[in-house]
């Protein structure tokens, strides 16, 4: 079973650069190691960044530094996400991809995650495609303050909504080898 929601392409157009980076599943436990995450964040941040040569003056400087500045930020709180919530038993592995267009990037993560987490997602996405983005920022922002302990409060996926004008989209699907298993599919979409 398949399930989309939010703005998801399921084809993308021809790209012309892509990089695709896969974390085996023995290497999850990196994940609790924020910084090999901001490392892998970075490396896909200095891909996009030497696609804009000096050459190219469509963008200042300035505009290249915030451009991999916001590749690294997004990048980085999607394998943080693909870490922190992929089931640890299913060894399957995480990938975070980039496609980069004329001035749109497509960054995508995979991971696996059990149906009761897929629920608790839904859940969320039910609750972002319902609300004022960043009305739910700031209740999320309190909650959160009032309890430490809280994985669940997608702040992270709220800042690249309100912060990067990103568009975010899902992609749910069982894997019929490994009942109880859903593969998840993050999807941002942001113009620079």
């Amino acid at each position: 079973m398949i399930q989309i929601f939010g703005d998801f392409l399921e084809v993308l157009p021809e790209h012309r650069e892509n990089l695709i980076l896969i974390f085996p599943p023995n290497s999850i436990a990196l994940g609790k190691n924020w910084r090999n995450n901001s490392v892998s964040a970075n490396f896909i941040a200095n891909f996009l960044s030497n696609l804009l040569s000096e050459d190219d003056t469509r963008f200042s400087a300035e505009e290249k530094s915030d451009i991999k500045g916001s590749v690294s930020y997004i990048a980085n709180e999607m394998l943080e996400n693909a870490m922190k919530f992929s089931d640890k038993t299913s060894f399957q592995p995480i990938s975070i991809k980039i496609y980069s267009y004329d001035r749109k990037v497509v960054l995508l993560t995979t991971n696996s995650i059990t149906d009761q987490a897929m629920e608790k997602f839904r859940v969320f996405i039910n609750e972002l495609t319902k609300s004022d983005p960043e009305d739910l920022y700031l209740e999320r922002l309190e909650s959160s303050a009032l309890d430490e302990n809280s994985l669940y409060s997608q702040l992270g996926l709220l800042t690249i909504l309100n912060d990067y004008t990103a568009k975010l989209g899902w992609k749910f699907e069982s894997s019929p080898n490994h009942p109880g298993l859903v593969s998840v599919v993050t999807m941002v979409q942001f113009m620079f």
